[in-house]
This record gives C-alpha cells, sequence and structure tokens, in this order.
C-alpha cells in the first residue's frame, strides 16, 4: 500500500502479513502504522498481470484469519458483542477513533 486510504500518508510504513495462500491467490492484512486502520487484500497474478481487490476492515489479523476459517457465529460470539456494546469504555474508544480520524482527514 502505497498511500493509506484514511490518513493519506505515504511515509507511514506498513505492516503487511499473508492471512491466506492459495496457487495464484494471496488474501493479505494490511495495517497502516500511522493510523491503525486495516484493509484485507486478495491479490491474485495471472498470465497477464496482478489483480487486487481490497476491502477496508476493523479486523485484526487474528480476527481475519478466524473469519476465514470459522464462518460460524456461536452464543460466546453474541454475548461478547453485547458486553461490548454496554461497556462505555468500548463506546469512548471508538469515539476516539472517529474523532482522530476526521482530524486526521482534515489535515
Amino acid at each position: 500500500m502505497s498511500v493509506c486510504p484514511f490518513c493519506s500518508s505515504k511515509e507511514a510504513p506498513t505492516d503487511s502479513k499473508i492471512i491466506e495462500s492459495r496457487d495464484d491467490a494471496h488474501m493479505v492484512h494490511l495495517t497502516c502504522k500511522r493510523c491503525g486502520q486495516a484493509i484485507l487484500v486478495l491479490v491474485r497474478s495471472s498470465g497477464v498481470g496482478i489483480q487486487c481487490v481490497g476491502i477496508v476492515t476493523d479486523l485484526s489479523e487474528d480476527d481475519a484469519k478466524k473469519l476465514l476459517y470459522d464462518r460460524s457465529v456461536n452464543i460466546d460470539d453474541v454475548l461478547d458483542v453485547h458486553e461490548a456494546l454496554n461497556n462505555e469504555e468500548f463506546l469512548l474508544d471508538i469515539r476516539e477513533r472517529v474523532a482522530t480520524t476526521r482530524a486526521l482527514d482534515s489535515q
């Protein structure tokens, strides 16, 4: 990733981890080290070049692996989400991240 789509940083390094590789396709988790935003990218090479499709995500590398390999949602997952949404610190963290992203966007 040469430019972060969130903070527009060209200088900040990117943390890249390969989540899965199959034949000529690779699922890569990228994280901007400046703002911390993540993108999942599917990179596929063929005889005519390289194709990339990315999606903005809030998933960590471990969460992306879990999503890729374990698609089921169990009762513990539902309870974890319920607890997080009722946790004021969790909500404050989200508000701070939104404010930080907006401040970086306005620069």
